[in-house]
C-alpha cells in the first residue's frame, strides 16, 4: 500500500514499478486531490520494487510518500462431522469478510458456519477470504459414505459403456459393478477423475435388457448400492455430433464468446474420435488444455515443448481461411455425453469457426492391431509423411512400416475431461513425433519446426480424403463428417439481445439433422444505471413442428463462466453464489410446458444473508456491461423437430427478454429451412483437350445448402464402375483415352448437409463411341443444356429401329418417338424443346439391346 500526499500540488502520477524497472504494476493519475493510495497485489517478499512520483504538466511541488506492506489474506479451515452435519473452524489469517460454499448448492458468509448435507457422497467445500488486500480460496473435500449418484443411467446391449459413479468412501481398490439378480458385470479400465467419482467401463453386449443395480465394492467392507440406477437399453450405434454455438456478429475488436460441442447420441460409447477444429488466431480457450503430459514421454514432451499444438491455415477446402487448425484426439466419448470446448475470439475482421469429424482411425475392438477400413487410413498416412520426407531430408529415410506402428500407438492417447476441463493431446505433437521417432531410431535427428511441417500433410487426408495419394478403395468410406461452422460478422453494433439457433449453411440456414440448439442472449448495456437484479426470459416453440417432448435445458452462462443446468424432467432451480465480485446469490429457474411449448427462465439476485431478494441497488447479479462481459449472459436449449417434418419447411424461434420492471424486448426471429434432398448432377460434355487428351465436364444443381463436392465414376470397355475423382470441388478434368476403349461415366454429388446423390451405375456420357460395342445403345446429346433444340447421336452397328422418350422428373412424359431407323454408323435425331420448362430430364434409348438413359437440361 503506497499513500501519497503533497502540501502545494494536488496534480501528479505515482507508479508502482516492478523489479525490472519498467513493468508498471499499479499507477493513479492524481488530479485536484491531497492524497492517493493505490495497491500493488501479490508482491513478493524479499524483492526490491520502486515507486515513481512525477508531476503532471507543470504542476511541481513536494510530496510525501508513505509505504506499508501488508499481507494478503490466506484461507484455511478445518471440519468435524457428526453424522450428516460438519462444524467448520475457520483458520484463515488477515481476512475480514469470509464466503463459504458447500459444494450442494448452498453457502454461508457467517465465520464459523455449521452445514446439514443432504446425503451421501464427496462434497468440495471452498472457503473465500476477502480483505481489501484481495482473495484468496481454500478447498477441502467432506465425504459420507454412499453413492450419491451416477453419471451416464443407460447404456446399449451391444458393447462397452462408460459409467461414473459419484460416491463417497471411495479408495483406489473400489470396483464398480452392475447387479440384477445374479447377473454381475464388473467395470474394467477403472480410473478415479476426482476425489468422490470413479470411472468404469463396462461390457453389456448382449446382456439382458432391464433395471440394473449400481455397486461399489471395497475390500474389508460392506458394499455401497444404488438401486435400479442404471437401465440397460436396446443400442442405438454411436452417433457423433458437433456444434458451434454463439453469435453470428461480434463487435469489432472485441472478445465475444463461442462454444463447440462435440457429442454422442448413441447409446453405446464412442471410440477413437478425431475433432477438427478451424478457428481465427485471435482465440483463447477457456477449459481445454493441451498437455504433453497425456504422452507419457518425457523425451518426446522435451522434444516437442516449444512446438504449438496446431498447424496455421491459409485456406479451408477451396475457400481462403486466415487461422488455424487443431486436431484434438478423443479417445472415447461416452454414451449419451457432451463434451463442450469453450472460447473467447477478437472480431478484428470477419471470421469462421468450423468443426468436423472423421471416421475413427480405430477399431474398438482391437484397437492395439486392428485399424478401421482395412488398415488403409494408417499406411495412407504413413506414405504420405514417407513421400513427404523425401522432399525434406536425404540419406536414410524410414520405411512406411516404422510410420504405421507409430500411427497405430497413437490410439493409446488418452483424454481427461473433469469439471467441464478438457485435457488433450495434440494431432500436431503426435504426428510430429511419429516422425521424430522413426527417424530417431535411424539415428537421424529433425528439428521440430521441420517435423511439424511435415505432419502437416495430414491436413491432406483429412479433408481432401487421400485423393492425391491414391489409397484403397475402401478409404473412400474415410470421410469428413457432420461439419458445422459459425460464420461471424465484424460489426461496429449490434444488438445485445437476441436468439441465435443453427447456423446451417446460406443465409436460409439450411439444415439437415433434427437436433436444434437454440441460445438466447441478453445484456446490461454499458449504459444502465444500475444492475439488473431479476431477468425472465420467454420463448415458445411451434409444437406443430417441435416434438414437444424432447426440450432439454441445457447450459447458462453468466458473466464470463458458464454453468450446467440439471434438470429433472421439465423444470430446475439452482443458485449461483457471485461473491466476492458481487454480493449477491442469483437463483435461476426454470419450467417448460410440453403441452403449449411454453419455456420460461428467472434470474433472481437474493441477498447472501437473508435469502431474500436484494434491496441493494448494486447488488443485482447483472451489472452495465462496461467491461465486456460482467454484463452479459445466455441460456441455451436442446429439442427435436418431429419426425414428418419435410424437405424446405421453415422452422423458426423467438424469445421475449424483461429486464426488472422495463419494457419486454422482443427479439429476432431465427428461422431454418430443412433441406433433405441431394443435389442432381450430371456428366454433360467431354471435349477434345489437345492430341491426347479429353476434357470431362460435370454439373449440379442443388436447391438447398449447395454442393460442396463430387465424386465421379468411370467404366472402361463396359468393365465395373471405379471411383475417377474422389471428392472434388472442380467441374472439370482430363483423362489421357486410349483410342481402342471406350470410357463411360456418371456423377454423384454431395451437399455441405451431407445429402448424396445416389450412384447411378448407368453412362451419362460415353468417350470412344463407336467401339463401344452392342450391349447397349450408345449416345450423346448435343447440346446439353439445351435452350430451343437438341439433338440425340446415335452410334449403331447394324440397322435397326430404336425409340426415344423424355421424362419429367415428377414421371411425366414430354417427349415420345418410336420406329426410328437406324442404319449402321452415327446418326442424329433433332428434338424441339422450346416448350419445356427449364429443369432437368431423363432421356432414354430403347433398342433391341436394351435401354440407355442419360440427363437432359432444359436452361
Amino acid at each position: 500500500k503506497v499513500t501519497t500526499a503533497s502540501p502545494d500540488c494536488n496534480d501528479y502520477y505515482i507508479q508502482i514499478i516492478d523489479q525490472d524497472g519498467t513493468t508498471v504494476i499499479a499507477s493513479d493519475e492524481v488530479y485536484n486531490q491531497p492524497s492517493s493510495t493505490i495497491y500493488g497485489w501479490d508482491l513478493s517478499g524479499g524483492t526490491t520494487y520502486y515507486v515513481h512520483v512525477y508531476p503532471y504538466g507543470n504542476h511541481f511541488g513536494s510530496y510525501n510518500v508513505e509505504v506499508e506492506f501488508q499481507p494478503a489474506p490466506v484461507a484455511e479451515f478445518s471440519s468435524e462431522q457428526h453424522f450428516m452435519n460438519v462444524l467448520f473452524t475457520n483458520q484463515s489469517k488477515y481476512a475480514t469478510e469470509y464466503s463459504w460454499d458447500f459444494g450442494d448448492g448452498e453457502s454461508s458468509n457467517q465465520v464459523n458456519p455449521s452445514h446439514e448435507f443432504p446425503g451421501p457422497g464427496a462434497y468440495e467445500v471452498t472457503l473465500t477470504a476477502s480483505s481489501p488486500n484481495g482473495d484468496n480460496e481454500y478447498s477441502d473435500f467432506v465425504e459420507f459414505r454412499g453413492i450419491q449418484k451416477v453419471e451416464g443411467t443407460h447404456g446399449g446391449n451391444s458393447g462397452p459403456v462408460t459409467i461414473t459413479v459419484y460416491a463417497g468412501g471411495l479408495n483406489a481398490q473400489s470396483q464398480p459393478i452392475l447387479r440384477s439378480g445374479s447377473t454381475e458385470i464388473f467395470g474394467s479400465q477403472i480410473i478415479f477423475p476426482k476425489t468422490g467419482q470413479v470411472q468404469a467401463v463396462f461390457d453389456i453386449d448382449g446382456v439382458a435388457l432391464g433395471e440394473y443395480d449400481v455397486v461399489v465394492q471395497n475390500p474389508g467392507e460392506p458394499e455401497m448400492v444404488l438401486l435400479q440406477a442404471y437401465t440397460v437399453e436396446e443400442a442405438i450405434e454411436p452417433d457423433v455430433f458437433v456444434e458451434v454455438n454463439g453469435r453470428s456478429r461480434a463487435l469489432i475488436n472485441r472478445w465475444s464468446t463461442y462454444t463447440v460441442d462435440i457429442g454422442n447420441r448413441g447409446n453405446t460409447d464412442a471410440f477413437y474420435q478425431i475433432l477438427w477444429l478451424c478457428v481465427p488466431d485471435s482465440v483463447e480457450f477457456k477449459n481445454l488444455v493441451f498437455d504433453l503430459d497425456v504422452y507419457d514421454d518425457p523425451e518426446a514432451a522435451e522434444y516437442l515443448a516449444e512446438c504449438p499444438p496446431y498447424w496455421e491455415l491459409d485456406t479451408l477446402g477451396n475457400e481462403p481461411f486466415n487461422g488455424r487448425i487443431y486436431g484434438i484426439p478423443l479417445q472415447k466419448i461416452p454414451a449419451d455425453y457432451t463434451f463442450s470446448i469453450e472460447m473467447k475470439v477478437k472480431a478484428v475482421e470477419n471470421f469462421e469457426i468450423v468443426a468436423f469429424t472423421t471416421t475413427p482411425w480405430f477399431e474398438p475392438e482391437d484397437f492395439s492391431e486392428t485399424m478401421s477400413y482395412n488398415e488403409c487410413v494408417a499406411w495412407a498416412i504413413a506414405t504420405m509423411i514417407r513421400d513427404k520426407l523425401v522432399e525434406q531430408l536425404t540419406g536414410l529415410l524410414p520405411g512406411a512400416d516404422c510410420v504405421y506402428n507409430s500411427v497405430k500407438s497413437l490410439s493409446e492417447v488418452t483424454l481427461a475431461y473433469s469439471e467441464g476441463m478438457l485435457t488433450v493431446g495434440s494431432l500436431t505433437w503426435s504426428v510430429s513425433s511419429v516422425i521424430w521417432t522413426c527417424l530417431k531410431d535411424l539415428g537421424q535427428n529433425i528439428p521440430w519446426v521441420k517435423a511439424m511441417k511435415v505432419s502437416k500433410v495430414l491436413i491432406d487426408i483429412t479433408i481432401d480424403i487421400v485423393n492425391q495419394y491414391n489409397a484403397d478403395q475402401d478409404c473412400q468410406k474415410y470421410k469428413v463428417k457432420d461439419k458445422k461452422q459459425r460464420r461471424v460478422a465484424a460489426v461496429t453494433s449490434l444488438d445485445p439481445n437476441e436468439i441465435q439457433g443453427p447456423e446451417g449453411y446460406t443465409d436460409d440456414h439450411f439444415i439437415a439433422d433434427r437436433l436444434m440448439n437454440y441460445t438466447v442472449f441478453f445484456e446490461n448495456q454499458s449504459t444502465a444505471g444500475a444492475n439488473a437484479v431479476e431477468v425472465f426470459i420467454y420463448d415458445t416453440l411451434d409444437i406443430s413442428k417441435y416434438d414437444p417432448q424432447t426440450f432439454v435445458f441445457d447450459k447458462l452462462w453468466i458473466s464470463g463462466t458458464t454453468h450446467d443446468v440439471d434438470a429433472e424432467g421439465y423444470d430446475f432451480a439452482m443458485d449461483v453464489d457471485m461473491r466476492p465480485g458481487i454480493n449477491c446469490v442469483v437463483r435461476v429457474s426454470g419450467t417448460y410446458n410440453p403441452d403449449n411449448g411454453a419455456a420460461y427462465w428467472h434470474f433472481m439476485s437474493l441477498d447472501p444473508v437473508t435469502m431474500d431478494i436484494t434491496e441493494d441497488p448494486d447488488g443485482g447479479f447483472l451489472p452495465p456491461n462496461v467491461e465486456k462481459p460482467e454484463g452479459e449472459g445466455f441460456v441455451s436449449y436442446n429439442v427435436l423437430l418431429k419426425n414428418d417434418i419435410t424437405n424446405g419447411e421453415q422452422v423458426e424461434a423467438q424469445a421475449t427478454i424483461v429486464f426488472d420492471f422495463n419494457n419486454p424486448i422482443i427479439t429476432n426471429t431465427f428461422s431454418n429451412t430443412l433441406d433433405f434432398e441431394a443435389p442432381v448432377s450430371e456428366v454433360y460434355d467431354i471435349q477434345l483437350y489437345n492430341d491426347e487428351l479429353h476434357e470431362v465436364f460435370w454439373q449440379a444443381n442443388d436447391y438447398g445448402a449447395g454442393v460442396e463436392y463430387y465424386n465421379i465414376y468411370i467404366s472402361e470397355n463396359n468393365g465395373p464402375w471405379e471411383l475417377w475423382r474422389n471428392h472434388t470441388l472442380k467441374s472439370s478434368d482430363t483423362i489421357r483415352a486410349n483410342p481402342e476403349h471406350n470410357y463411360r461415366f456418371f456423377a454423384q454429388a454431395v451437399d455441405f448437409l451431407g445429402n448424396t446423390e445416389p450412384e447411378k451405375n448407368y453412362a451419362e456420357m460415353v468417350l470412344g463411341l463407336d467401339n463401344y460395342g452392342n450391349e447397349t445403345m450408345a449416345f450423346r446429346i448435343v447440346p446439353n443444356p439445351a435452350s430451343e433444340n437438341t439433338a440425340v447421336v446415335c452410334v449403331a452397328e447394324k440397322m435397326q429401329e430404336i425409340s426415344i422418350e423424355v421424362y419429367s422428373v415428377d414421371g411425366r412424359l414430354m417427349y415420345s418417338k418410336s420406329g426410328i431407323l437406324l442404319n449402321p454408323g452415327k446418326q442424329k435425331i433433332d428434338i424441339d424443346v422450346s416448350k419445356f420448362s427449364p429443369g432437368i430430364y431423363s432421356l432414354s434409348v430403347k433398342s433391341e439391346n436394351g435401354i440407355s438413359s442419360g440427363k437432359m437440361i432444359k436452361r
